[in-house]
């Protein structure tokens, strides 16, 4: 790794640290939340809802990976303002958004699995995930991990906070369980409005031929990312 964009050798140390934080805290959170919904859902219905979304996290991965990997190892040398960074996410997510939407509705039918309430909040947790994946990398490319942090820890504690709150709701089962991983996830994108939207550094490059440039290093390795997922299931 370069640690150019670190600084130094001591920051580079302390920023992996940091990013370390944000893996660990999600997956104690993750193991509290299994006990939590097996609690209110019982064994067969948190399988069911498993399954379903394994689906949607390879369809995230094969739809987002690409992008999130080529923006980590390219967006610092880069050196982008922030305007054409936001035309770049929104090419992303309005890609993300027609190729998911299709890939989820066939597979779903063909494996006939969910109901159609169902796949369309596949769909909004697949949307939601894409989102807040990209911008934790492209704040991860900016060094920014203590908003790293805080946008995984809201998403941890949000999707489970939300989804017990639709339990009693809308009833204990599967949609109430995505809806629930939808809105945790899009709440987990607030941590990043500074980056996004605060931030007025301006420039006028040509976006498309950086967006091409990911795409173009990114997409093997997307397929290498969801294959994994797919395999290790």
């Amino acid at each position: 790794m370069n640690t150019e964009a670190y600084g130094s050798t001591s920051n580079l140390f302390r920023y992996t640290f940091h990013y370390g934080i944000a893996k660990v805290i999600p997956g104690l959170l993750g193991l509290i939340s299994i006990v939590v919904y097996i609690r209110f859902l019982g064994a067969a219905e948190f399988g069911r809802y498993t399954t379903i979304f394994i689906a949607v996290n390879v369809c995230t991965a094969f739809i987002g990976g690409w992008f999130n990997v080529s923006i980590v190892r390219f967006l610092f040398g880069w050196q982008l303002g922030i305007n054409t960074i936001r035309k770049i996410l929104i090419a992303f997510i309005c890609l993300g958004s027609i190729v998911s939407v299709i890939a989820l509705f066939i597979y779903f039918k063909i494996a006939s699995i969910a109901s159609l309430t169902e796949i369309v909040l596949c769909w909004l947790v697949t949307i939601t995930s894409l989102i807040q994946g990209a911008v934790a990398c492209i704040a991860q490319a900016r060094i920014r991990p203590i908003q790293v942090i805080l946008s995984e820890t809201v998403k941890s504690v949000g999707i489970i906070a939300i989804s017990v709150s639709f339990f009693y709701i809308w009833g204990a089962n599967t949609a109430s369980l995505l809806a629930g991983t939808a809105f945790g996830t899009l709440l987990s994108v607030y941590p990043f409005k500074k980056l996004l939207v605060n931030e007025s550094q301006s420039d006028d490059k040509p976006w498309a031929s950086y967006f091409f440039s990911l795409w173009k290093y990114g997409w093997p390795l997307s397929i290498w990312v969801a294959s994994q997922l797919a395999f290790q299931w």
